[in-house]
């Protein structure tokens, strides 16, 4: 007897039953949600169910985008146009479905389909803030369909219009569209342009390999000197310095003019990036020698101190220094190679000497930008001497000169430091309270730990001050009504696509509202940033939050803002997997969220020029070598964009570092950012009894920094979500 399956029975059985589940026990809201979570498919399945008994006709226009809008999220093109057709022209967002729609059949490929919906949007919405877009997509629709006449109307539009983002990109285009008529000449000159204008994107390099295929084939063309150098830049500045001075020399092949002198300056810089510093020094002494008169002669002078310095030969270059300073004091180098000097000397501990440069620097380039930084170098030096009375002088004109210096904290605390030292304990509780009552960044902290340090050992009194003893690095208000009612929003267009989930839409749309100067800002930043963080832009939705805290109704008398604000700009993005890895591994999750927020700013695909990948900006080698010890199977550099791995990977690091500097936060923070080895270097090099000290003097000063940023961010995240 034949066997008959049954399985097909069953599924056609499953199916009714299944519909009939979905129409009985599923509405419109949990459809959202489940489109909210990145279910789909489940939401679709749904929304198309109840579609077909929707009489209301906002409602059902409504539901009809979503699904158009569900079906383009997962790339089935056919079905998001059946839906978005489908809507009618009277449909509050019908200008986003006609987006959508060219967009869509853009998509799939079909062109011409393309062309008519995109025609239809920029002739109905004029003032869109799609607009440009959806010119630059039109004229892309053109050049598919070798349409490139029609283009080259569209694409002057943009390049006029500076302010559309589209304005490069269709300069490059319209060389594309020249060399698709056959017009070689002009597309040289678009390409051209591109790179004349900017030597150093993206586009400036794809510029460049077009250039270089049209004079390959056609001999007509002719490049000029002012033309090839720029070539060299685009290759100079993408790190092809071979390449880049193959193309300075037939610059400067046979000429002493301008220049011939800066195509070699710019083989020196390619020789001193490559760390060939007896070869760049020889092309700065060119100039000297041959091109005094090209305007890069203090450059080549200033350049070439410097390459005796990476040489290690600290003497020679800062006599080379003190020797540009002498003869061409009016350089807008001048002042830097002051710094330089007093620099070096300081890193040697040559202190006294230091103070000297710090000092000319200070008194003969009143308005330099190191001005402030000399000052609270001269202070450091005196106190590294032990003359304290010299550093109290010097920390407390870069306090009155210069209010508001980066440096204002940190020389407020370490005036506060030398009383310690002096033992002039009243003046030093003085010190601290003020850096506490003004908020400093970081050193407010660091303020309160020193004044309880002297309360405990009874250096101080003192008395039940709720400012010192309650001290909180937030300043929270207590007047609910600055935070009532955020999620108002008076914008039909923005409300009706928040109800949609169409997150990118609302982006777009609030951003325009923001720029249109409507008066609700608050409510206005308050929706965008929930709108990103639906969209999974944590880095934006962090930006933003920093320009809806800075507003002045959201302050109360006393400048204090609601805690919901404070967490839009300490957000703790990541949470349930944070906390997962932190248990798993016994660190302070606050911890790990403080650094995140130093490394990325919570950007899950953030890459630093070092080549650091994701949210705690791990390097691709340490991550491999991390991986293959938690067992991570088949891992590649590009799976620390994703966000468990990267923190899974980051905790453990962070773990490690804590076994090796004893637990000691400021030290792991600094380890993470400079280097493990570099940190015990410097460990074994100084004197660890005083914390603050040892900070100052690390020698990066973005590892520096990034303690000090980790820290304050730890202190502040501990405050504000401990008790949650």
């Amino acid at each position: 007897m034949k066997k008959i399956s049954l399985l097909p029975i069953i599924i056609l059985l499953l199916i009714p039953t299944y519909k009939s589940t979905v129409e009985a026990g599923y509405s419109e809201t949990e459809a959202l949600e489940l489109l909210e979570q990145g279910e789909y498919q489940r939401a679709a399945d749904i929304l198309e169910l109840l579609l077909p008994k929707m009489r209301d006709g906002a409602r059902k226009n409504r539901t009809l985008y979503i699904l158009g809008n569900i079906f383009r999220k997962q790339n089935r093109w056919d079905k998001a146009i059946e839906y978005y057709r489908q809507v009618s022209e009277d449909y509050i967002l019908s200008d986003y479905v006609k987006l959508h729609t060219a967009e869509s059949y853009q998509a799939k490929s079909d062109y011409q389909g393309a062309i008519v919906w995109y025609e239809r949007f920029l002739a109905a919405y004029p003032k869109h803030p799609k607009y440009p877009s959806a010119q630059y997509q039109l004229a892309m629709c053109y050049m598919e369909a070798k349409n490139y006449a029609t283009a080259l109307k569209i694409y002057p539009q943009l390049i006029e219009n500076k302010r559309s983002g589209y304005a490069r990109a269709s300069r490059y285009q319209s060389g594309k569209a020249y060399e698709g008529l056959g017009q070689w000449q002009k597309a040289h000159l678009a390409y051209q342009q591109v790179i004349d204008s900017n030597s150093s994107d993206a586009i400036a390099v794809d510029a460049l390999k077009k250039i270089n295929a049209l004079v390959a084939v056609h001999s007509d063309l002719k490049i000029t000197r002012e033309q090839r150098l720029s070539m060299g830049m685009v290759l100079f500045n993408s790190g092809k310095y071979t390449q880049a001075r193959n193309e300075f020399r037939k610059v400067v092949a046979g000429h002493r003019d301008k220049l011939a002198g800066k195509a070699t300056y710019y083989i020196g810089r390619s020789y001193y990036r490559q760390r060939r510093y007896d070869s760049a020094i020889k092309e700065y002494r060119k100039i000297v020698n041959l091109y005094s008169a090209s305007g890069y002669l203090t450059r080549a002078l200033y350049r070439t101190a410097f390459c005796y310095k990476r040489k290690g030969k600290l003497t020679k270059g800062n006599q080379l220094l003190k020797d540009f300073v002498a003869q061409y004091s009016w350089s807008a180098w001048a002042d830097n190679a002051l710094y330089e000097i007093a620099e070096s000397l300081k890193n040697r501990g040559q202190y006294s000497d230091a103070i000297k440069f710090y000092d000319q620097l200070t008194k003969q380039y009143t308005k330099s930008d190191f001005a402030d930084d000399a000052l609270w170098y001269i202070g450091w030096c005196y106190f590294k001497l032990g003359k304290y009375q010299d550093s109290i002088t010097s920390l407390r004109t870069l306090i009155k000169k210069f209010p508001q210096s980066k440096y204002i904290g940190q020389a407020q605390y370490w005036l506060g430091k030398i009383y310690e030292k002096r033992e002039k304990w009243e003046s030093a509780k003085r010190a601290y309270d003020k850096i506490i009552r003004q908020r400093r960044w970081y050193y407010s902290i660091r303020a309160r730990e020193r004044i309880q340090s002297l309360s405990s050992a009874k250096r101080i009194v003192v008395k039940d001050n709720p400012g010192i003893s309650h001290y909180r690095r937030t300043q929270v208000t207590s007047d609910d009504s600055l935070w009532r009612d955020m999620e108002k929003l008076d914008a039909p267009r923005a409300q009706e696509l928040m109800a949609s989930k169409a997150f990118d839409d609302t982006i777009t749309e609030l951003e325009s509202l923001l720029k249109s100067g409507r008066q609700n800002r608050k409510n206005i930043y308050y929706n965008l940033i929930l709108s990103r963080q639906k969209a999974k832009q944590f880095y934006l939705a962090y930006l933003d939050g920093f320009k809806l805290f800075r507003l002045s109704s959201l302050k109360d008398r006393n400048n204090a803002s609601p805690i919901e604000a404070y967490k839009l700009i300490y957000p703790f993005y990541y949470r349930d997997i944070i906390e997962k890895y932190s248990q798993k591994y016994d660190i302070d999750p606050f911890f790990v969220i403080a650094m995140i927020r130093a490394e990325s700013g919570y950007g899950a695909d953030a890459v630093s020029s070092a080549g650091a990948y994701g949210l705690m900006q791990v390097m691709p080698s340490t991550g491999r070598e991390i991986a293959r010890k938690l067992k991570i199977r088949s891992f590649n550099p590009d799976m620390l964009f994703q966000p468990e791995i990267n923190i899974h990977i980051g905790i453990w690091f962070m773990k490690n570092l804590m076994n090796s500097f004893d637990n000691n936060h400021a030290l792991v923070s600094g380890a993470y950012n400079g280097g493990q080895s570099r940190m015990k270097r410097w460990l074994r090099e100084a004197d660890l009894s005083d914390v603050d000290e040892f900070i100052e003097d690390i020698p990066i000063d973005e590892t520096r920094r990034h303690i000090k940023k980790v820290m304050d961010s730890y202190y502040t995240y501990r405050e504000l979500y401990s008790e949650s």
